[in-house]
């Protein structure tokens, strides 16, 4: 809405480089876990939750399905679980379906699921290794 605020600038540097930091401690919790109380459910409020959380929806927005396949990923989720719960599984299941209808940007052969699961279901982040062949050809490997 107002793009002089330059909201993606902002989201890296109050939310992306946060979350790469509080995410490299050992002890740093995954987003993903199973909780049963109360108590358990209030403390998954935290920033890395907020700042992570932040960061996984920039990179499907702007890496792996692009803006138009994200949005109506988004929009199709909120319509279809407004006024009820849900995992995140079902989010991404509606955002794999638009990026498989419309294409994305992934790799053939990948599956948005995979690709997330690294980030959810773990603490840390995967370390990318990138290697270039000449002059025109990256080659990106995610350990």
């Amino acid at each position: 809405v107002f793009p002089e605020w330059e909201l993606d600038k902002q989201i890296l540097l109050q939310a992306v480089h946060p979350a790469l930091e509080i995410d490299s401690y050992v002890d740093s919790p995954p987003l993903d876990t199973d909780v049963d109380t109360t108590k358990e459910i209030i403390s998954k409020f935290n920033k890395i939750t907020y700042f992570k959380g932040a960061s996984i929806f920039r990179m499907l927005k702007e890496v792996i399905a692009g803006y138009d396949c994200f949005r109506e990923g988004l929009e199709n989720f909120l319509t279809s679980y407004s006024y009820r719960t849900t995992e995140a599984q079902g989010m991404w299941n509606l955002i794999s379906a638009k990026v498989n209808l419309k294409g994305g940007l992934l790799p053939k052969g990948k599956v948005l699921k995979e690709v997330l699961l690294n980030w959810e279901k773990y603490p840390g982040y995967p370390l990318l290794e990138v290697t270039r062949d000449g002059y025109k050809t990256i080659t990106v490997h995610q350990k």
